[in-house]
């Protein structure tokens, strides 16, 4: 499943409340606490959200990555992901990422493509004009805001 948008944690509609027309919010500090997936956000706990975010990381390195392509490298693609929640919100480079995980630059925008279609991450393109956009970086952001540290700038 996605998270919970901002817009649904304001004025969500599950299956019992479709029955009894009565709505149900969550407050924005819950949202940034327990995170936007279901189960973790509906269970209230916080420990037991940083709990779920981190068995979620580890089946997607383990399980759900090698489904998708062959990782060779178990370590570098593990390093990969450690490094994404610090950039989180900047200018993305495959280059950059590629200088300091260690394989080759097609490998690192494959693992990249990976992670975006299982849902840990996605790019936000530039928009601008076209000529402009052509050579101006995304932005990454991940779907879970618990692996991004309390302390980044600008989140």
């Amino acid at each position: 499943l996605h998270p919970f948008s901002v817009a649904e944690c304001k004025d969500p509609i599950g299956p019992d409340q479709i029955l009894s027309r009565r709505r149900v919010s969550f407050p924005w500090q819950d949202l940034m606490a327990n995170g936007g997936f279901p189960e973790p956000l509906l269970s209230g706990r916080e420990r037991e959200s940083i709990r779920w975010s981190r068995l979620r990381l580890e089946r997607l390195v383990l399980e759900d990555s090698r489904d998708v392509l062959a990782v060779s490298d178990l370590h570098a693609f593990r390093n990969l992901i450690q490094l994404l929640p610090e950039r989180v919100g900047s200018l993305f480079s495959a280059n950059a990422l590629r200088e300091d995980v260690g394989p080759a630059y097609g490998t690192v925008r494959s693992w990249v493509q990976v992670l975006e279609a299982l849902y840990h991450c996605f790019r936000v393109p530039p928009y601008a004009k076209l000529n402009r956009a052509v050579r101006a970086e995304p932005k990454m952001y991940l779907y879970d805001i618990l692996q991004i540290p309390a302390d980044q700038p600008g989140i």
